[in-house]
């Protein structure tokens, strides 16, 4: 009893995810003091811009993050070699990026544009554009990292980038600046982080001085006809639209006030992922991990038995005390939300254990992945036949979750059954 404990303890994703767990209570805080602060200093109407510019960064890093799930997902296919794999593929990006660097200039290009598309004031659009540029670089190194198995460097990245978008928001809280102060440090962070993984990826390359490259000679064309690539892109691209198509469709089609007001409903909704979300993180590095496949199944049932729980109880806390909280992360300005405060915990738990399905789906290479992918073209028409107010776009939200969490459910039990 007392070895199989030891070993437990000893293995990896365990290490990894007390690693996650500890980095994750400065980050939950610093993204609860960051949303919180940013909701007081700028009004329902400021932080309406706020919630706006990361539903659209979201999902305009799409590709990004396509780019980065295939990685990971490569690196936990081809096992002990993995540091050998990723390190040939850095210098492999590091040639692409001085072939293609012109590329890297777009976003910057499209800014007299952006705030005609989005609704977002110059500043947030000129942000948004700066942080795309720079996170065209930054995915594929936090990836490599992931992949890597580098659980510390990847938490210690988490942190000082959620830290350092905080003090953008401590310095507006104490009225010395504005949303453009904001938007500034946030920029600041992404390239921080850029610089730090870069520079982490280069100290292991140098550690491994001699070691024989592995040759990338497919073009882009040939990875984008692989199934498992396309099943991969239209499935990340559907759960980034059930993330921040409502915030979106808000923004544009509500007044500013109620994009606010809808930000911060939004955000006690997702506040489950805070707290998650390095779980999360580890889980799809577990699933991915061929060595592992014989626990995928148990762990995820382990795992939504754990979330139903969790988002049970998240919404008797918001039913009883939702004026405190609100008090707490917003200010009384945010009132109107209150009446609709226990409905966000119901689709932060389903939204939570949709991610979650989504990710084990591409780790599998499994097509259930795509079930989002039908779907949320039903989730987006909804929103525009029936959400007509805020709380008829909140209950879209929610029986769109129930909906795909029950045809995950039919289509894991048809599968085990094959």
């Amino acid at each position: 009893m007392k070895l199989r404990f030891k070993n437990f303890l000893g293995n990896k994703f365990v290490k990894g995810g007390l690693v996650f767990t500890l980095a994750n209570i400065f980050v939950s805080l610093f993204n609860y003091l960051f949303n919180s602060l940013s909701a007081k200093a700028l009004g329902p109407q400021g932080y309406g811009e706020i919630a706006a510019f990361f539903a659209y960064l979201v999902i305009v890093s799409v590709p990004l993050g396509i780019i980065s799930t295939l990685i990971i997902q490569k690196l936990g296919s081809v096992g002990e070699n993995r540091a050998v794999y990723a390190l040939s593929f850095d210098l492999w990006f590091r040639s692409r990026i001085r072939k293609w660097w012109f590329l890297f200039l777009l976003p910057i290009l499209a800014i007299p544009l952006v705030p005609r598309i989005t609704n977002l004031s110059l500043v947030a659009s000129i942000g948004l554009s700066s942080i795309i540029s720079i996170t065209m670089l930054t995915g594929v190194y936090i990836a490599l990292i992931q992949g890597l198995q580098l659980f510390t460097t990847f938490s210690l990245l988490s942190v000082s980038q959620t830290l350092i978008k905080l003090v953008g928001a401590l310095l507006v809280f104490w009225k010395l600046g504005n949303l453009s102060t904001i938007i500034f440090f946030i920029v600041v962070g992404n390239v921080t982080t850029y610089v730090l993984a870069r520079m982490r990826i280069t100290r292991l390359q140098s550690a491994f001085s001699a070691f024989k490259h592995i040759t990338f000679d497919n073009r882009i064309v040939h990875i984008l006809q692989r199934k498992q690539t396309i099943i991969a892109v239209c499935s990340l691209i559907s759960i980034t639209l059930l993330s921040n198509a409502d915030i979106i469709f808000v923004k544009k089609f509500f007044d500013p006030v109620d994009a606010g007001l809808y930000g911060v409903w939004s955000l006690f909704a997702k506040i489950i992922m805070y707290i998650a979300g390095p779980l999360i993180s580890v889980l799809f590095i577990f699933f991915a991990d061929s060595q592992e496949k014989r626990m995928h199944g148990k762990l995820l049932v382990a795992v939504t038995a754990i979330f139903l729980l969790g988002t049970l109880c998240s919404f008797a806390v918001y039913q009883l005390y939702g004026n405190i909280l609100l008090s707490l992360i917003a200010s009384k300005a945010y009132s109107p939300v209150l009446t609709y405060l226990p409905m966000a915990a119901l689709f932060g738990g389903l939204y939570g254990l949709i991610t979650i399905y989504n990710n084990y789906f591409i780790a599998q290479n499994n097509k259930g992945a795509l079930i989002n992918t039908f779907t949320v073209p039903l989730y987006i028409a909804s929103l525009f036949l029936f959400g007509h107010t805020l709380e008829k776009v909140i209950w879209v939200n929610i029986y769109y979750g129930m909906f795909v969490v029950s045809i995950t459910w039919v289509w894991l039990l048809a599968s085990s059954k094959e």
